[in-house]
């Protein structure tokens, strides 16, 4: 812990200690840190985009024309084979945001670079790929949702593993140092 000369304010403390203890002291390199924040922009997008989608299915009976809203859902879901489609996309948004979860705890832990994250934030990440074969139907992946679905999680579990290579060589390396 870093000693101060200007006096910080108790929040400030507290803000840092618990900064310290989530993310410890070291930072990774630059590129893991430019990584972890783009994951992290993605994790925002859909946490908070399958939370609204969340919200919206439990208001939409409660809407002046909900009965419209449900006729366009349950239309969908007779589209792609989808048996009661207000319950499935709930389940698939919950589904989604607890992939996105796994995969913010691995990447929390990428941070302090440990090698066991990198596979929780894979798990999550393909989780989250097949989240519509499983909660929706394989009909539905293949034509209902958009190609940024699609893209994302392989193209950020691509980059982490890239990622987890270059720390398992920096790790041999410093293991190396140390028995010469």
């Amino acid at each position: 812990m870093r000693i101060s000369t200007v006096s910080e304010k108790p929040e400030q403390q507290v803000l840092k200690s618990a900064k310290n203890i989530v993310l410890g002291k070291d930072r990774p390199p630059i590129l893991t840190q430019i990584l972890l924040l783009v994951a992290l922009m993605c994790f925002c997008y859909y946490f908070f985009w399958n939370g609204l989608r969340i919200v919206a299915l439990n208001y939409v009976s409660n809407l002046e024309d909900g009965g419209d809203a449900q006729g366009v859902i349950n239309a969908l879901g007779a589209k792609f084979s989808i048996d009661e489609p207000i319950k499935a996309f709930k389940l698939y948004g919950m589904g989604m945001m607890a992939s996105w979860g796994a995969a913010l705890l691995g990447m929390a832990f990428v941070w302090r670079r440990k090698v066991w994250a990198y596979y929780i934030f894979f798990l999550g990440m393909l989780a989250a790929f097949l989240c519509p074969i499983i909660f929706l139907s394989l009909k539905y992946f293949m034509g209902g949702i958009d190609w940024v679905d699609y893209v994302i999680p392989p193209v950020l579990i691509g980059l982490f593993y890239l990622s987890m290579m270059r720390l398992r060589k920096l790790k041999e390396k410093a293991e190396m140092a140390k028995l010469a």
